[in-house]
Protein backbone atom coordinates (compact mmCIF):
# COMPACT_ATOMS: atom_id res chain seq x y z
CA UNK A 1 0.00 0.00 0.00
CA UNK A 2 1.15 3.59 -0.61
CA UNK A 3 2.42 5.71 2.25
CA UNK A 4 -0.87 7.29 3.31
CA UNK A 5 0.80 9.50 5.93
CA UNK A 6 3.12 11.11 3.40
CA UNK A 7 0.27 11.58 0.93
CA UNK A 8 -1.82 13.29 3.61
CA UNK A 9 1.09 15.55 4.55
CA UNK A 10 1.55 16.45 0.87
CA UNK A 11 -2.09 17.39 0.49
CA UNK A 12 -2.02 19.22 3.81
CA UNK A 13 0.44 21.69 2.28
CA UNK A 14 -2.49 23.16 0.34
CA UNK A 15 -5.62 22.16 2.25
CA UNK A 16 -6.96 21.39 5.71
CA UNK A 17 -5.62 18.19 7.32
CA UNK A 18 -9.15 16.77 7.65
CA UNK A 19 -9.83 17.22 3.94
CA UNK A 20 -6.44 15.77 3.08
CA UNK A 21 -7.13 12.69 5.21
CA UNK A 22 -10.58 12.23 3.64
CA UNK A 23 -9.21 12.60 0.10
CA UNK A 24 -6.40 10.11 0.72
CA UNK A 25 -8.86 7.68 2.29
CA UNK A 26 -11.05 7.81 -0.83
CA UNK A 27 -8.06 7.25 -3.08
CA UNK A 28 -6.80 4.31 -1.04
CA UNK A 29 -10.04 2.45 -1.64
CA UNK A 30 -9.27 2.28 -5.36
CA UNK A 31 -5.57 1.38 -5.04
CA UNK A 32 -6.13 -2.42 -5.31
CA UNK A 33 -7.92 -1.87 -8.61
CA UNK A 34 -5.91 1.02 -10.11
CA UNK A 35 -2.45 0.67 -8.55
CA UNK A 36 0.13 2.77 -6.76
CA UNK A 37 1.08 4.86 -9.80
CA UNK A 38 -2.51 6.01 -10.19
CA UNK A 39 -2.65 6.84 -6.48
CA UNK A 40 0.38 9.16 -6.54
CA UNK A 41 -0.67 10.78 -9.80
CA UNK A 42 -4.05 11.47 -8.24
CA UNK A 43 -2.43 13.02 -5.17
CA UNK A 44 -0.26 15.26 -7.35
CA UNK A 45 -3.28 16.24 -9.47
CA UNK A 46 -5.23 17.10 -6.31
CA UNK A 47 -2.38 19.35 -5.10
CA UNK A 48 -2.10 21.03 -8.51
CA UNK A 49 -5.88 21.53 -8.76
CA UNK A 50 -6.01 23.12 -5.31
CA UNK A 51 -3.12 25.45 -6.12
CA UNK A 52 -4.80 26.40 -9.41
CA UNK A 53 -8.10 27.10 -7.66
CA UNK A 54 -6.36 29.28 -5.07
CA UNK A 55 -4.55 31.18 -7.82
CA UNK A 56 -7.83 31.96 -9.59
CA UNK A 57 -9.70 32.91 -6.42
CA UNK A 58 -7.95 36.26 -5.81
CA UNK A 59 -5.30 36.67 -8.53
CA UNK A 60 -5.05 40.45 -8.34
CA UNK A 61 -4.61 40.65 -4.59
CA UNK A 62 -1.98 37.89 -4.75
CA UNK A 63 -0.20 39.70 -7.61
CA UNK A 64 -0.19 42.93 -5.60
CA UNK A 65 1.24 41.05 -2.62
CA UNK A 66 3.85 39.50 -4.93
CA UNK A 67 5.00 43.01 -5.90
CA UNK A 68 5.41 43.82 -2.22
CA UNK A 69 7.16 40.47 -1.87
CA UNK A 70 9.77 41.53 -4.43
CA UNK A 71 10.49 44.68 -2.43
CA UNK A 72 10.61 42.57 0.73
CA UNK A 73 13.04 40.18 -0.92
CA UNK A 74 15.32 43.08 -1.85
CA UNK A 75 15.37 44.30 1.74
CA UNK A 76 16.13 40.80 3.05
CA UNK A 77 18.81 40.31 0.39
CA UNK A 78 20.47 43.63 1.26
CA UNK A 79 20.51 42.69 4.93
CA UNK A 80 21.90 39.21 4.32
CA UNK A 81 24.42 40.59 1.84
CA UNK A 82 25.67 43.11 4.39
CA UNK A 83 25.83 40.56 7.22
CA UNK A 84 27.63 37.96 5.09
CA UNK A 85 30.22 40.42 3.77
CA UNK A 86 30.90 41.95 7.18
CA UNK A 87 31.17 38.46 8.69
CA UNK A 88 33.51 37.29 5.96
CA UNK A 89 35.81 40.27 6.38
CA UNK A 90 35.79 39.84 10.15
CA UNK A 91 36.78 36.17 9.84
CA UNK A 92 39.52 37.09 7.37
CA UNK A 93 40.80 39.84 9.70
CA UNK A 94 40.87 37.43 12.66
CA UNK A 95 42.89 34.99 10.58
CA UNK A 96 45.35 37.73 9.69
CA UNK A 97 45.77 38.76 13.32
CA UNK A 98 46.29 35.17 14.46
CA UNK A 99 48.89 34.62 11.75
CA UNK A 100 50.87 37.82 12.33
CA UNK A 101 50.25 39.31 15.76
CA UNK A 102 50.01 36.44 18.25
CA UNK A 103 52.19 33.74 19.70
CA UNK A 104 51.65 31.78 16.50
CA UNK A 105 53.96 34.24 14.75
CA UNK A 106 56.75 33.42 17.26
CA UNK A 107 56.29 29.71 16.65
CA UNK A 108 56.36 30.24 12.90
CA UNK A 109 59.55 32.31 13.19
CA UNK A 110 61.18 29.65 15.39
CA UNK A 111 60.37 26.98 12.85
CA UNK A 112 61.54 29.30 10.06
CA UNK A 113 58.31 28.81 8.17
CA UNK A 114 56.67 31.72 6.49
CA UNK A 115 52.91 32.15 6.36
CA UNK A 116 51.71 34.69 3.82
CA UNK A 117 48.15 35.78 4.58
CA UNK A 118 47.05 36.96 1.17
CA UNK A 119 44.34 39.57 0.61
CA UNK A 120 40.83 38.20 0.41
CA UNK A 121 40.25 36.69 -3.05
CA UNK A 122 37.57 38.57 -5.03
CA UNK A 123 36.09 35.23 -6.08
CA UNK A 124 35.44 34.37 -2.43
CA UNK A 125 33.55 37.59 -1.74
CA UNK A 126 31.57 37.14 -4.96
CA UNK A 127 30.60 33.56 -4.11
CA UNK A 128 29.58 34.46 -0.56
CA UNK A 129 27.53 37.34 -1.90
CA UNK A 130 25.87 35.06 -4.46
CA UNK A 131 24.94 32.57 -1.74
CA UNK A 132 23.51 35.32 0.47
CA UNK A 133 21.51 37.07 -2.26
CA UNK A 134 20.43 34.25 -4.58
CA UNK A 135 20.04 31.37 -2.12
CA UNK A 136 19.85 32.40 1.52
CA UNK A 137 17.64 35.49 1.05
CA UNK A 138 14.99 33.85 -1.18
CA UNK A 139 14.91 30.79 1.11
CA UNK A 140 14.18 33.00 4.12
CA UNK A 141 11.69 35.05 2.07
CA UNK A 142 9.92 31.79 1.18
CA UNK A 143 9.59 30.94 4.85
CA UNK A 144 8.07 34.38 5.50
CA UNK A 145 5.64 33.81 2.61
CA UNK A 146 4.52 30.48 4.09
CA UNK A 147 4.01 32.05 7.52
CA UNK A 148 1.78 34.72 5.98
CA UNK A 149 -0.16 32.68 3.41
CA UNK A 150 -0.04 29.22 4.99
CA UNK A 151 -2.21 26.83 2.89
CA UNK A 152 -2.26 29.28 -0.02
CA UNK A 153 1.52 29.73 0.03
CA UNK A 154 2.13 27.51 -3.02
CA UNK A 155 -0.49 29.41 -5.03
CA UNK A 156 1.12 32.68 -3.98
CA UNK A 157 4.55 31.35 -4.99
CA UNK A 158 3.26 30.35 -8.44
CA UNK A 159 1.92 33.85 -9.12
CA UNK A 160 4.99 35.39 -7.53
CA UNK A 161 7.17 33.55 -10.05
CA UNK A 162 5.37 35.34 -12.87
CA UNK A 163 5.35 38.72 -11.15
CA UNK A 164 9.02 38.56 -10.21
CA UNK A 165 9.89 37.66 -13.80
CA UNK A 166 8.28 40.93 -14.89
CA UNK A 167 9.63 43.05 -12.05
CA UNK A 168 13.24 41.97 -12.31
CA UNK A 169 13.64 44.12 -15.43
CA UNK A 170 11.54 47.06 -14.21
CA UNK A 171 12.76 47.24 -10.61
CA UNK A 172 16.20 45.57 -10.74
CA UNK A 173 18.00 44.49 -7.63
CA UNK A 174 21.58 45.71 -7.16
CA UNK A 175 23.37 44.62 -4.01
CA UNK A 176 25.39 46.84 -1.68
CA UNK A 177 28.57 45.52 -3.26
CA UNK A 178 27.59 45.97 -6.89
CA UNK A 179 26.21 42.58 -7.92
CA UNK A 180 23.03 42.66 -9.98
CA UNK A 181 20.29 40.02 -9.98
CA UNK A 182 19.46 39.29 -13.63
CA UNK A 183 16.78 37.26 -15.37
CA UNK A 184 19.28 34.43 -15.68
CA UNK A 185 19.40 34.18 -11.88
CA UNK A 186 15.61 34.09 -11.52
CA UNK A 187 15.29 30.26 -11.69
CA UNK A 188 17.74 29.97 -8.78
CA UNK A 189 15.91 32.60 -6.75
CA UNK A 190 12.55 30.95 -7.40
CA UNK A 191 13.90 27.49 -6.59
CA UNK A 192 15.19 28.56 -3.17
CA UNK A 193 12.01 30.57 -2.58
CA UNK A 194 9.96 27.41 -3.21
CA UNK A 195 12.24 25.35 -0.98
CA UNK A 196 11.73 27.90 1.79
CA UNK A 197 7.94 27.82 1.33
CA UNK A 198 7.79 24.02 1.40
CA UNK A 199 10.16 23.85 4.38
CA UNK A 200 8.02 26.23 6.43
CA UNK A 201 4.72 24.68 5.32
CA UNK A 202 6.02 21.22 6.23
CA UNK A 203 6.83 22.49 9.72
CA UNK A 204 3.33 23.92 9.99
CA UNK A 205 1.75 20.65 8.89
CA UNK A 206 3.76 18.69 11.46
CA UNK A 207 2.81 21.18 14.17
CA UNK A 208 -0.88 20.86 13.26
CA UNK A 209 -0.61 17.07 13.35
CA UNK A 210 0.97 17.18 16.81
CA UNK A 211 -1.62 19.60 18.14
CA UNK A 212 -4.54 17.63 16.71
CA UNK A 213 -3.62 13.94 16.74
CA UNK A 214 -6.05 11.47 15.27
CA UNK A 215 -8.61 10.33 17.72
CA UNK A 216 -7.54 13.12 20.13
Amino acid sequence: MPDAGFAEALLSLVTAPERAAAAVGDLLEDVPRRGRKWFWLSVIRAVAATVWRDMLSTPFSIAAAAVAGWLGFMLVALLFDLVSQVGLRLIWAIGYVLAHHTGLELIVDALRVRIDWAPMPPALTHNVQWIAVAMWAPFYTGRLVARQWRRRALAFTAIQTIVWGLLIGVVPFVSLFGSRVTVAALPILESFLLIGVIRERWSQVLAEANNHPRGG
